[in-house]
């Protein structure tokens, strides 16, 4: 039975013209003699201009007469399959759907603005046949409909002076409806994304609903679900798996403010929900994050309540549960992570150059003289016997409200209180990532190679041997940048104080910083690489408390008081909230800041900037979709899978793929006889049909010979509990092997005494004559290597891929 398709007009008539030129074809093959009066015919009918604009005028024929005229049979009609013609008019629908997905996907893979992109649009028009819509809104439309998704916002206008909601009843007004103040462009927008609308697009995108989670009461600490507090939060939720699927799920809260140009006052504040039960290695990718509000303010806004009402009453209703699939999933918001000023305006507490301003204890602090003021700073003390916890938060919060005055750095009540599991004490997570490397580690860049040569600790007179050595370290892969020259501290992101303190740090200073104070960093780096790591072994928490404590209590001795700020202070925290909430890696503000800068790439415009940025998002959320809605395997689905999504370092998730790079032309005559020997044993009689490559990529990983032209050096490896450096990358048809020069260790002198077996994970080894053959790459992890002298080597088997930057 012929099955009628619904098709747009301009494709019925392509297929139409198609059509008859198939049978035209067929009747010249029957009737020969007549084929050349067929064409002259043919060709004077198309290219008669009055039959043609008739065509291309019948744009009001309406539903009812297309589906007569697309379902009248002929004699000639019937000479044709009908099943074939309706696979074939299938096929064709479907590849120029795929075409129109693709032409998107190259919107956000070439970064084009959308006037380029309509530009690219006309010219692909102009060079091919086919009908293509002629700018972005036509293609999101398109793709709309082929989704079944909307997009969907809420828009409000606040006062700047009154800080009210302000209603535009005329396009160019000019005065607040309250308080009468001329408003010219001081006037913050926010918009509101339904939270739920974007949690089903994850049930449809199938990454939700996840296994449910089990939690065992295990020495390793792997996870925000290890953490004391995520274990209370299970137990206090009813459990209802259906077909042992997670049925309650939480979020961690987010926001932080985006300059978009320096020359500007304006700023964007989205604000971020992360789901904590999916895995970690797609937790915070783009796709998979819930934005449900943007704030765009003309400077920083004072008060986040009136903007963060309409997300709290989102939120407490998907604390009763949405349904999905007859099923019923609830979602509780119980950790936030924010930098300094944004903690303390959401959670309405002093700043953090006030006095009890710790967020976690009852240390008051101390204002001391600087320069031509006065500065608070920690001097150490000991927090364990004077933390805080909710019970004495509410206790603080009532005096606060009784007296109407800040008591203990509480202000006053928080809008975040009105969750049903968010405890602002318990809930609000410090932030390694302005905390720690922007903080502590900036500070004492600043001590190093600013301060005067006279001071013990100062390192200016060094500078240039410690740039030197700092040049020569080549990276790995999961080092995002290489090193740059300590005199551009100041320039450095993050990420940069990040890579410095756990893997260039030990090699830069050994033997150049004074003993004493490379000691006492000790304490800092080798605490920081437990915290870091992949896996805690909970029980090595102890020491690292104790490493932490010694570190900041020696501070003022070594350098001086005013070092003491908050950031120095909260490293005597990290290892209570590493028991509390899991490894500080999985929660702080770098995936985070990550998502901000995606977020300013799609933004090119300087008007209606929130409307463009949710538009061009919720775009790129549908394509995933789209993609995963197609089950072929054509070429267009291929291009659209490489080119569909933002491209971002939050998404961890390994490729199982095996791809090797260029051939390396290695002539088996130049190698060393034991080497040839060694490969012959491996390869026997196929050594002349070996292949040597320069590179292999597989799960994520990057491995490459030994070559010292590059910046980035990916041949020092671990393999097991042997250390070693590539020298050939060898394949025969579906095999790899790597023919290594091994590594031995000599010693490892980065330890504090007393405290022998918590070591660095750095040491110092040295090149052997030995090489052999390993045919595991599976099993294979690349490390960190750098010259310590002619013959030796520093390495770390500290491996920062699963490290968000």
């Amino acid at each position: 039975m012929y099955h009628r398709i619904k098709t747009p007009k301009s494709t019925y008539y392509y297929k139409k013209k198609k059509k008859k030129d198939a049978i035209l074809q067929q009747f010249s093959q029957l009737y020969p003699c007549f084929s050349q009066s067929v064409d002259q015919t043919a060709h004077s009918k198309i290219n008669e201009d009055s039959d043609y604009k008739e065509i291309l005028n019948k744009t009001d024929v309406s539903n009812d007469e297309e589906k007569n005229s697309e379902c009248e049979t002929t004699d000639e009609d019937l000479s044709f399959d009908g099943k074939e013609q309706t696979i074939e008019v299938i096929d064709e629908l479907e590849e120029s759907s795929l075409i129109n997905m693709c032409l998107l996907s190259l919107f956000y893979s070439g970064k084009f603005t959308q006037d380029a992109f309509r530009s690219v649009l006309k010219l692909f028009n102009l060079t091919t046949d086919s009908d293509i819509p002629t700018n972005f809104n036509s293609l999101m439309k398109i793709l709309m409909k082929e989704t079944g998704q909307n997009i969907n916002y809420n828009k409000k206008w606040f006062c700047h002076n009154c800080k009210d909601h302000i209603s535009l009843f005329q396009a160019k007004q000019r005065n607040c409806n309250n308080c009468k103040t001329r408003i010219f462009f001081r006037l913050s927008t926010f918009y509101y994304i339904p939270v739920e609308d974007q949690i089903r697009r994850l049930f449809t995108k199938k990454i939700l609903p996840v296994k449910a989670l089990d939690i065992k009461n295990t020495l390793l600490i792997e996870d925000i679900y290890d953490g004391d507090f995520y274990k209370k939060f299970k137990e206090s939720v009813d459990s209802n798996n259906p077909n042992s699927m997670e049925s309650n799920y939480s979020f961690i809260l987010n926001t932080d403010g985006i300059e978009l140009s320096r020359k500007s006052s304006i700023s964007i504040w989205p604000f971020y929900l992360a789901i904590n039960e999916l895995p970690i290695e797609i937790r915070y990718d783009i796709d998979n994050i819930i934005i449900a509000g943007i704030m765009v303010s003309d400077g920083k806004p004072q008060d986040f309540s009136l903007f963060l009402e309409p997300i709290i009453l989102d939120l407490k209703m998907l604390e009763f549960g949405l349904v999905v699939d007859s099923f019923v999933y609830k979602f509780f918001c119980i950790f936030g992570v924010f930098d300094k000023p944004a903690r303390s305006m959401i959670l309405n507490t002093t700043n953090s150059n006030g006095y009890f301003s710790c967020i976690k204890c009852y240390q008051k602090g101390l204002f001391i003289p600087f320069k031509k003021g006065s500065h608070h700073v920690y001097p150490y003390e000991k927090v364990d016997e004077q933390l805080r916890n909710n019970e004495s938060y509410n206790i603080d919060l009532s005096k606060s409200q009784i007296n109407l005055l800040c008591e203990k750095g509480i202000k006053g009540k928080t809008i975040l209180s009105k969750l049903k599991f968010y405890y602002p004490i318990e809930s609000s997570i410090i932030d390694s990532m302005h905390s720690i490397f922007l903080g502590s580690i900036k500070k004492l860049f600043v001590y190093w190679f600013e301060h005067s040569i006279k001071e013990p600790y100062s390192l200016k007179h060094c500078l240039e041997e410690i740039n030197s050595r700092l040049k020569n370290i080549r990276p790995p892969y999961f080092i995002n940048y290489a090193p740059r020259d300590i005199s551009d501290f100041k320039l450095w992101h993050a990420h940069e104080f990040m890579s410095f303190i756990l893997f260039f740090a030990i090699p830069v200073f050994y033997e150049i910083m004074p003993s004493q104070y490379f000691k006492h960093l000790l304490y800092l780096i080798i605490s920081l690489e437990k915290l870091y790591s992949r896996q805690i072994n909970s029980p090595l928490l102890k020491e690292v408390k104790i490493f932490l404590t010694n570190f900041v209590q020696d501070l003022e001795s070594l350098y001086d008081i005013h070092l003491l700020n908050s950031g120095m202070h909260e490293l005597l925290h990290l290892v209570d909230l590493t028991f509390n909430c899991g490894p500080i890696n999985n929660y702080s503000c770098f995936p985070f800041e990550e998502l901000n800068r995606k977020l300013t790439s799609l933004i090119n415009g300087k008007d209606l900037i929130g409307d463009e940025f949710i538009k061009l998002w919720s775009v790129s959320q549908c394509l995933n979709i789209f993609l995963q809605n197609q089950h072929n395997s054509s070429k267009f689905v291929g291009f659209l899978s490489e080119n569909f999504s933002l491209r971002s370092s939050n998404r961890k998730k390994n490729s199982k793929e095996l791809k090797l790079g260029r051939e390396h032309k290695v002539s088996l005559e130049s190698l060393e006889p034991e080497i040839i020997e060694l490969i012959k044993s491996n390869y026997k009689d196929k050594i002349y049909s070996i292949k040597f490559f320069q590179k292999l990529n597989f799960n994520s990983k990057i491995i490459q010979i030994d070559d010292c032209t590059r910046k980035f050096c990916n041949s020092f490896i671990k393999y097991k509990n042997s250390y070693a450096l590539v020298k050939s990358i060898i394949g025969f048809e579906n095999d790899v092997s790597f023919l290594c020069k091994k590594i031995y260790f000599i010693d490892n002198p980065f330890f504090i005494h007393g405290f022998n077996s918590f070591k660095s994970s750095f040491f110092i080894g040295a090149y052997s004559t030995d090489y052999f053959i390993i045919d595991d790459y599976e099993n294979i992890s690349v490390v960190l290597g750098c010259e310590y002298s002619k013959n030796s080597v520093f390495l770390t088997d500290f491996n920062g891929s699963h490290l968000f930057t």
